[in-house]
């Protein structure tokens, strides 16, 4: 049995959230959605995803921040920002 690929969308406008998902439905990934640069770290924390999708402007930090994060963590996962 193989598992879906990751994908964690970082991104707080709910309209552009929704425009990934009705995109990206089409794919068998498993979604994963967080609305803060909080969240995204959390979830990070919980397990790494394959590809991270992320916003640069958050409602609580910057998504550069955490592309940061993820490099100095060496985790191996794919960033499109």
């Amino acid at each position: 049995m193989t598992t879906k690929p990751r994908l964690l969308l970082v991104e707080d406008t709910a309209s552009i959230m929704r425009l990934y998902h009705e995109v990206l439905k089409k794919l068998d990934v498993e979604l994963i959605d967080a609305a803060t640069g909080a969240r995204a770290r959390d979830l990070l924390d919980e397990a790494v995803p394959d590809v991270v999708l992320l916003d640069v402007e958050l409602p609580d930090g910057n998504g550069i921040d955490i592309l940061r994060r993820i490099r100095a963590r060496g985790l191996p996962c794919a960033v499109i920002v």
